[in-house]
């Protein structure tokens, strides 16, 4: 009697503790902490106070909290002394070489570089760099990362639940995009790294190519400090290309999720300046390298 009585008790302490960590993670949730997520970012230019009240409210919606990056704006190579201010903000490890940036900005073929690409590059990199020799050293990751003209759905927290980052999603995963465009998805991954259910809430892909930079989570300072590696360089870069070049020789292992938690918006413009037409060209150019 006194045995069965003593299984009953460990049985009800087992549910005791059990309902205690479902409501410490309702409670995490409720009161604005993801607690598998060191640090949310949201990339936003100071003259673009309308999409960081629609990034913030959405975020807060959420329960997510998060740290406003002031996005690297370059000014479009005309105002020398706003651009000066800007270089200065720019982390001492940065490689970027504005004199042969304005050379090659000034080179006719370099139709998709732009000043607003260059800035979006850098506003990246620069929170890579932070990550790994900054201000935030000391966190272990995961960190999410956000332009500030995506609409995140709900589903975002079930992706950033721990239970689907580190026992859903394979293990070796460094970067997780939660939206994309054009997806092109490495087909000869093992089955075993496939989802072992058919929900199309949690499906993914490693991914081989895909544009927009808009919403994915980073998994640690070293998949940052790989991120440096590829993309502090001396001339200007796009972000998507230097993603992509890693993404299809697999040195970064990014996974897509399908069905998309967040998407890119068209309630607001572009801040990227495109010129007249022949970026598509050199955008097509690229695809067809990555797909051969």
């Amino acid at each position: 009697m006194t045995f069965h009585l003593h299984r009953v008790i460990l049985l009800l302490s087992f549910l005791i503790i059990c309902l205690k960590n479902i409501e410490s993670k309702k409670f995490y949730y409720e009161n604005g902490a993801v607690p598998s997520l060191s640090k949310a970012f949201v990339i936003n230019l100071d003259k673009r106070p309308n999409r960081m009240k629609w990034m913030d409210e959405q975020l807060n919606h959420l329960g997510i909290p998060y740290q406003r990056f002031s996005a690297i704006n370059w000014y479009n190579g005309t105002n020398l002394i706003k651009m000066e201010e800007q270089r200065q903000r720019l982390h001492p490890l940065t490689k970027m070489n504005l004199t042969l940036v304005q050379q090659q900005l000034s080179e006719k073929h370099n139709f998709a570089l732009n000043w607003g690409s260059a800035g979006c590059w850098q506003s990246h990199l620069q929170i890579y760099l932070q990550i790994i020799q900054g201000n935030y050293t000391n966190l272990p990751g995961p960190f999410l990362i956000l332009e500030d003209d995506v609409h995140l759905s709900p589903r975002i927290l079930d992706v950033l639940s721990y239970d689907y980052l580190y026992h859903y999603l394979p293990y070796d995963w460094e970067m997780i995009f939660l939206d994309h465009l054009d997806l092109l998805c490495h087909e000869n991954e093992p089955h075993w790294k496939r989802p072992k259910d058919h929900h199309p809430d949690r499906q993914y892909c490693m991914i081989k190519f895909t544009y927009t930079t808009g919403a994915y989570i980073i998994r640690n300072p070293s998949v940052a400090a790989k991120l440096v590696k590829s993309g502090n360089s001396d001339h200007i870069q796009v972000a998507d290309w230097f993603f992509n070049y890693n993404f299809n020789s697999r040195y970064i292992k990014a996974y897509a999720i399908l069905h998309r938690a967040a998407r890119q918006t068209d309630k607001f413009p572009t801040d990227i300046q495109f010129s007249d037409g022949s970026t598509q060209k050199v955008e097509t150019d690229i695809l067809s390298i990555i797909k051969s």
